[in-house]
């Protein structure tokens, strides 16, 4: 693989990494941000609209009492109006509550209430009507019969708001294990990702110097008039420091051969001088005879 080619792919593996490290983290955030806000848009508006009705339910009871208990016809009637105000209140809270049920458990319990509000608003009719006729007596003796179904409908209430102060409390505790295992899956990603990119980057400045290291020593050797090939590295890689050292071996083969022609020529004008010579000292003694 080329230099290039590795660089390409230490880039590739650097913005990878980020990309994997930037997504999980938006991730987990996600989850975290889902699970908190989870209390916000269900558990407290859950919690506010029981209490609501409970609340309702509770100056129900106080105001049956006073109508069961007053003998003004007046009183009597304005007294009335309130029970149904907060009858209205009671279901006006159901209504919105049912639009907050979360799961199975939830309908379960939201299903016991309006049961046990509808038994106990079944009951309460006769007590009223006895009461609007001024038979306070008879009121009161069957106003007993009501008192359990009134204890229970409130218990009710009271279970399903402990009920989804649980979930409250369970989504804070998944958001804070979320928030510790997205820590720990960052720091993992990126842990591998450093050591994937600091391995590759070693691997490629170890294989780079080295090849320069070789790519020197033959130009070291050039220079110093070693064309035996001495200093030619034994296996020439095929990426740009191989080719660079492929282009000087090259160079130091061709001044190979131009030396060798020059040595030859050398060798060829001295044997050819000698010849001159010898021909000289011919022509000279023969001269002087």
């Amino acid at each position: 693989m080329t230099i290039s080619k590795r660089l390409l792919t230490l880039i590739a593996a650097v913005v990878l990494a980020l990309v994997v490290v930037s997504g999980l983290a938006l991730t987990q955030m996600q989850r975290v941000y889902d699970q908190t806000n989870y209390s916000n848009e269900n558990v407290v508006p859950s919690l506010l609209t029981l209490n609501k009705a409970l609340q309702q339910f509770m100056a129900m009871r106080i105001r049956v009492y006073r109508h069961v208990l007053n003998t003004d016809p007046k009183a009597v009637s304005e007294i009335d109006n309130t029970i149904t105000e907060a009858a209205k209140g009671i279901e006006k809270a159901l209504a919105e509550y049912e639009k907050l049920i979360s799961d199975d458990e939830d309908r379960r319990l939201f299903d016991n209430e309006k049961r046990l509000y509808t038994h106990y608003r079944q009951n309460l009719e006769p007590i009223l009507e006895l009461s609007r006729q001024h038979r306070s007596e008879e009121a009161l003796k069957k106003f007993e019969t009501v008192i359990k179904d009134a204890r229970e409908l409130q218990k009710a209430f009271e279970e399903h708001m402990h009920f989804n102060e649980k979930l409250g409390i369970k989504s804070a505790s998944e958001a804070a294990a979320t928030i510790k295992s997205a820590w720990w899956t960052v720091i993992s990603v990126a842990a591998i990702a450093i050591l994937l990119a600091g391995g590759l980057a070693v691997q490629i400045r170890g294989s780079l110097l080295a090849r320069l290291k070789e790519a020197n020593r033959l130009a070291d050797g050039i220079a110093s008039g070693d064309l035996y090939g001495r200093n030619t590295p034994a296996h020439i890689t095929a990426d740009e420091a191989g080719q660079l050292i492929q282009s000087m071996e090259k160079m130091r083969q061709d001044l190979a051969k131009t030396v060798s022609g020059i040595v030859a020529s050398t060798d060829q004008l001295a044997s050819s001088a000698a010849q001159l010579s010898t021909t000289a000292q011919q022509v000279s003694t023969a001269s002087q005879s």
